[in-house]
């Protein structure tokens, strides 16, 4: 299941969702769209200085904040590519 994507914006443009990723972006929803920042050049960007939207049905896309990041999202590593889960963390 696709539930989001990855993109950058420019050095200067911030994390937040431009008119045009509002407009023409996937809308379907609790769709996440993270945004890293300075064209994703940076390889070890937290996810917290990464601009992460959901879309709230009726609302549109919501920016998290930084304490929502931290308790929804777990990055992992291991042999596999890292790995974002969401939600409760079943280890702890």
């Amino acid at each position: 299941s696709l539930i989001g994507q990855i993109h950058s914006h420019g050095p200067g443009y911030g994390v937040d969702l431009s008119p045009t990723d509002r407009m023409y972006g996937v809308a379907v929803p609790y769709y996440l769209s993270l945004v890293a920042p300075d064209y994703a050049v940076r390889p070890y960007t937290p996810l917290t200085e990464c601009g992460v939207h959901v879309l709230q049905p009726g609302r549109g896309f919501r920016r998290l904040t930084t304490r929502e990041i931290n308790s929804r999202f777990e990055l992992t590593q291991g042999k596999l590519p890292p790995l974002i889960v969401i939600g409760e963390s079943q280890y702890g």
